[in-house]
């Protein structure tokens, strides 16, 4: 799956920005074609594994912009963006698994300080990620159709 018309644009304008840095740094003509997709597949193929942006898939798209606005030595917005990734997908799934099982926010706080001695809002993604699955399990046990599997 590649990404949709908006976050290719937001993309390359970021690698193009990037492009023009490297080719002052460097002495190279801005408008080489042929060297900036040179470049661009080189930058790509380093820090990805890939040749191509329709071969990164969705959820590195963040990290590929972080990639190139380091380059571009522009802004950190894109930085920030991959950095919190995790945590936001950690909080969407819990979120998810609260409406599910009809849990209350108090009862996964007192969980979340029994587990770690840390308020829910302080978790990283891994602590977030067994919280999730301590959740899980315990409310399968209470499950009677569940409740001789301890697992």
């Amino acid at each position: 799956m590649s990404f949709s018309r908006k976050t290719t644009r937001i993309l390359h304008i970021l690698a193009s920005q990037a492009w023009k840095v490297h080719c002052a740094e460097n002495g190279l003509r801005v408008k080489d074609s042929v060297a900036q997709d040179v470049w661009y597949r080189g930058v790509l193929r380093e820090k990805f594994g890939v040749d191509s942006s329709l071969k990164l898939k969705p959820r590195l798209f963040a990290h590929a912009c972080a990639a190139f606005e380091i380059l571009a030595r522009s802004d950190i917005y894109w930085q920030l963006q991959a950095d919190s990734g995790p945590i936001r997908r950690a909080r969407y799934a819990l979120n998810e698994v609260m409406r599910d099982f009809e849990l209350d926010e108090p009862y996964v706080q007192g969980t979340a300080r029994q587990m770690f001695s840390l308020p829910l809002e302080r978790l990283n993604p891994d602590q977030l990620k067994r919280l999730i699955a301590a959740l899980k399990i315990h409310l399968d046990r209470r499950d009677p159709a569940n409740a001789n599997n301890p697992f």
